[in-house]
């Protein structure tokens, strides 16, 4: 019984840090025309993606204290 308790605790420990991943969606804007950015490039930690047509991105496994860097090359 003892080691079903340890093994338990020991899953849920391993399990953890995937709870505090999250998501974040949104949309990339100009701030003076608020006309969307197409292409924009949208860096975090682990993760390096694009906005689409209209400036919508989602970022994935992002954890409390992660930067988010979004840059257009010629803007």
């Amino acid at each position: 019984m003892k080691s079903l308790k340890l093994s338990i605790l020991l899953l849920l420990m391993a399990s953890c840090p995937t709870l505090y991943a999250q998501q974040l969606s949104g949309r990339v804007l100009d701030r003076n025309t608020l006309q969307s950015i197409p292409h924009a490039t949208i860096i975090t930690p682990k993760q390096t993606t694009f906005t689409l047509d209209k400036g919508l991105f989602t970022v994935y496994n992002l954890h409390p204290g992660d930067t988010i860097n979004i840059s257009f090359v010629g803007y």
